[in-house]
């Protein structure tokens, strides 16, 4: 994990500081893109690694460790297109959020090299700004609501992976609109941003 971060961080360092060197940090190599919105890891069983990164027309998967100066994007999933696309994995799962329809992408990377989509959760809501996956479970926040009957932008949606091709929604929490989560054990911390509050859950009973 750790050798992930640090190419997650030379990639980042590459797609915004180009050719400056800020604090020791350089870009060593570069993916060509006119936007990136979120980037993730993922790691195969053979031990070989993956920069996941949202693009606005899709998610870009992209090898890392061949030639760590030269990372080549090896597959693209389209989607919605959407300012803003988050991911996180889940297995051999991406779950991707878009904030403009179609529901939660699910990637299928049991083969990274020939990644494909294999569907979209849209039964709780059509979009997302944001998503947390620990344990098992995908906490789902900024969504578009509808299904349900939950209010749009409203709190967070608790989706159990045990079928990873069929997420069942188990749960939700709707005091706020929520930016961004983070879980840890049984505890998620929750930004309302308009609100400025933090807001610390129990999800112990999901």
């Amino acid at each position: 994990m750790k050798n992930i971060l640090l190419t997650l961080l030379i990639i980042i360092s590459s797609i915004f500081a180009q050719n400056y060197e800020i604090d020791n940090v350089r870009a060593i190599g570069q993916i060509p893109s006119t936007y990136f919105s979120d980037i993730w890891g993922y790691t195969a069983p053979d031990g070989h690694e993956f920069a996941l990164a949202g693009k606005s027309n899709g998610t870009s998967i992209i090898d890392i460790s061949t030639n760590p100066h030269n990372p080549v994007e090896v597959g693209f999933i389209p989607g919605e297109t959407s300012t803003w696309r988050d991911l996180k994995v889940h297995g051999h799962y991406c779950y991707v959020t878009n904030e403009t329809g179609g529901g939660i992408d699910i990637i299928s990377l049991e083969d990274p090299f020939n990644p494909y989509k294999v569907g979209s959760y849209t039964s709780s809501t059509p979009t997302a700004h944001n998503l947390f996956i620990a344990d098992g479970y995908a906490y789902i926040v900024g969504s578009g609501g509808a299904g349900g009957g939950t209010n749009a932008w409203q709190g967070i949606i608790i989706l159990e992976l045990s079928d990873p091709e069929n997420p069942t929604e188990v749960s939700r929490w709707e005091e706020a609109y929520i930016h961004d989560v983070y879980v840890k054990n049984d505890t998620a911390y929750a930004c309302g941003i308009y609100i400025g509050s933090l807001f610390i859950i129990d999800v112990s009973d999901k």
